[in-house]
Parts: C-alpha cells; structure tokens; sequence
C-alpha cells in the first residue's frame, strides 16, 4: 500500500445489509473481510470485473467447498495491466479454504462495484481475528512477464475493440464439450454494467458450494448487489436430470459471462448488448434454462438485456 495514498477500509462481521447479498452459502462461523482501497492507484474498469469473475469460476471448477489452498493462485491475462491473486497465510494450523475465498471475493466484487472506483485492493480472510490469507487486486507492472494465469481459456472471448452492440440471439458451444450448448435471446431494459457483475459473482459463489458431478444443478436467486438484478436457472425434464451437472452449470455462468455480456458488450465496461433468457442443451435436447430480470421501482420485473454504465 502506498503511504501517500487514501484508504478506505471496511470491516465486515456476521450478517449486514448491503455486503451479505449473497442467498448461499452463509460464511464460515467468525468470518471476517476486511477491505483495504488504495485510492492513489486505479485500476482498469474491465479487467478488474474480468479477473474477478474468472477467479471466482476457477476456484469453483477446481476446488470443492472446502478444500484448502495451500499455495498463492493469480489471474490475469497477458495484455492486462490488473490481476487478482489469492494468498494463504503459510502456517498449517490456519490453512485458508476455498469457502473463505469465495466469500472473501464475492465481498471484495460488491465493495467494488458499490464504490463506484476501481483501485487497488487488499482483502485480509480472517476468522475471529486470525489471518487465514488474502486477495488482492493490483496493478501489474510489465504485463505478461510474471503474471501466470491458471485457467485453461482466460479471457479469450472478451473482446475490448467491439465498436457496435449485437441484439441478436445466438449460441454458445461448450469448446471442452460441444454437445453442451447454450441458447440467449436479447429482450427488454437495459441494466446497469455492476449489476450483471455482481448478480454473475453471486450466482457464481452459489454454485462453487457444489461438487461438479452432484446432479440438478440450478440457482433460483442470484440478486445484484443493489437488488435490483435477479439471475436464476432451473432444470428440465427428470428430477436429477444427468445432464444438468454443477459443472455444466458453472461452466455456463462463465460462457455466458465471455462470450456474450463482455464479447459482445463492447470495450471499457460491459455496455448494452445484454440478453433475458438462455437455454441449456446437451446433444439438442433441454436441460436447464435461465434468465435475467430487471425490478423497476414499484417492484415489478421486466425482462433485462443491456449493461449500460
């Protein structure tokens, strides 16, 4: 942290309003994060929802709920100049768990897209007051020379030179399983860009509880930070469909993330080009289906499509 600059530091323990969005899972009995901004260094818009969201899908596609992390994870990308990075304490009897990243990142995600900056952060995981590990976001320095990025497909679907907005439906292929398909449809208002950030992060740290192989996989509430934003999916045809795993859920929250919020979002932040509803297939046949709503002031839903600011 630079001496010089302006902090803004956040405590947070047990249930609070704005912060404790997230449906499920509940924190780990003590859990705390605490934020630590560092307001004399910004960070760009775009990688910093990018790499958030991407550790937030590695961790719950490699790691089970409570699997310890004993060694430092980073993501980015080569051209990027941020990157997130998840640091355990290095003592045995403090080990940090995938549980605590999970609320550590989706806590630190909300911070950010209600703060309405995008600085260097530092996030201390503790349990009644004991330092288990952090997350940091920050600036890096020559990108592409230190930086590893763990996950097999970082990034590549995002695009930051789109220069028009595609309203069109379409579909998503599954590139590590091409039966698995994934169906959208732009429809309705547009929503805010840290709204489908933080209702994609929650719906995210949802799904991370589960083990990629338990059947009937479905989320029926992710709300946006603000609460404005519902994201919910649900399963068709048979009770505990084979088909419609926790990993085929979780792998398509970050197509759907890639391919068409940012792909074809435009560049900067995620930008009108949002859709309403989605289907899930394996080999033509339905299996899950989802949508986005958007509540306007007197509590009525609309059918969202845009991420606009």
């Amino acid at each position: 942290m630079s001496n010089s600059g302006l902090m803004l530091y956040l405590a947070h323990t047990g249930p609070f309003s704005s912060l404790n969005i997230i449906t499920a899972p509940l924190p780990p009995h003590g859990f705390e994060a605490k934020l630590e901004f560092d307001k004399s260094v910004t960070l760009n818009p775009l990688e910093v929802y990018l790499v958030a969201i991407e550790m937030m899908s590695y961790i719950g596609n490699n790691l089970k709920w409570r699997d310890p992390i004993r060694t430092p994870i980073s993501m980015s990308a080569y051209i990027f100049t941020t990157e997130c990075n998840i640091k355990p304490v290095l003592n045995p009897r403090n080990r940090l768990r995938a549980d605590m990243a999970v609320q550590g990142l989706y806590r630190a995600g909300v911070a950010i897209a209600q703060d309405g900056g995008f600085h260097k952060l530092r996030v201390g995981l503790l349990i009644r007051d004991v330092l288990y590990g952090q997350i940091n976001f920050n600036p890096i320095t020559h990108p592409g020379e230190s930086v590893t990025n763990l996950y097999v497909d970082p990034l590549q679907a995002s695009s930051t030179n789109a220069t028009s907005v595609m309203a069109d439906p379409g579909q998503i292929h599954d590139p590590y399983d091409t039966k698995f398909t994934i169906d959208f449809a732009f429809n309705g208002k547009t929503i805010k860009s840290q709204d489908v950030f933080t209702s994609f992060l929650n719906a995210m740290a949802i799904a991370a509880e589960h083990d990629n192989w338990n059947l009937n996989a479905y989320v029926p509430a992710a709300p946006s930070a603000a609460g404005e934003v519902v994201l919910s999916t649900w399963t068709v045809g048979a009770k505990d469909n084979p088909r419609m795993s926790w990993l085929r859920l979780k792998r398509a929250f970050l197509l759907i993330w890639e391919r068409v919020v940012i792909a074809r979002g435009g560049g900067g932040r995620p930008k009108p080009g949002w859709f309403g509803e989605f289907e899930f297939k394996y080999d033509g046949v339905d299996i899950g289906a989802g949508r986005l709503l958007r509540f306007d002031a007197a509590g009525n839903n609309t059918h969202a499509t845009a991420a606009a600011k």
